[in-house]
């Protein structure tokens, strides 16, 4: 069976358990230490992944929340056996606590709880990660008003496999870097060019 484990919208962990911290200095007679304005946890989450199947599968969601699971077009509730494949599915597990943070926990064979997994603010909607031309757009945008005279450390960084839910993308740190070399030498762009425009007229 792989590896399942409970999961849940990320940062909600830790502002459910600051917000008790601070409440419990309260209740013992101490103020409320120095602190960043937050929002809150989200209370209703939307958990999705799309997989494809060699072969029928089965698996079984957990939930601190109320909710129910999506299956390509059939809808589950919590804690039943749910079969499918083989093929293409999409699951989608939509999750709602008003006490609490919600968190999910799948068991199956193939279809877990794991690092797959896309959370989603269900007021918001889907989130879309951006693309490798979106990405290379802004930037060189943004590098052609940026002052020559600063100094740039990082553009872009690779961070660790196992954690990356998106973009798959940024894994390929040199590749990012080269398509920005060459997206600045096609459109004849070194970083400053607007800067110096913008502060020319101005004088």
């Amino acid at each position: 069976m792989s590896k399942s484990y409970w999961i849940w919208y990320p940062g909600d962990f830790e502002l459910y358990h600051g917000m008790k911290q601070n409440f419990s200095r309260v209740e013992r007679g101490f103020g409320w230490p120095a602190f960043w304005k937050s929002e809150g946890f989200r209370n209703r989450v939307a958990f999705r992944r799309t997989y494809h199947l060699e072969e029928e599968t089965s698996f079984t969601v957990y939930s601190n929340a109320i909710g129910h699971v999506l299956a390509g077009e059939k809808k589950y509730p919590f804690g039943k056996k749910i079969t499918c494949g083989p093929g293409e599915v999409t699951v989608a597990v939509h999750a709602g606590c008003v006490e609490a943070f919600p968190c999910i926990y799948i068991e199956g064979d193939v279809i877990c709880s794991d690092t797959g997994w896309m959370a989603e603010d269900y007021e918001k909607g889907i989130f879309e990660a951006l693309t490798p031309e979106h990405y290379l757009d802004l930037l060189v945008s943004c590098l052609a008003h940026l002052s020559p005279d600063i100094v740039i450390h990082r553009v872009t960084g690779d961070g660790p496999k196992d954690l990356l839910i998106a973009p798959k993308w940024s894994l390929d740190k040199r590749k990012v870097l080269n398509s920005l070399h060459h997206r600045m030498k096609e459109q004849g762009i070194r970083q400053g060019d607007l800067y110096e425009a913008i502060n020319k007229d101005k004088h």
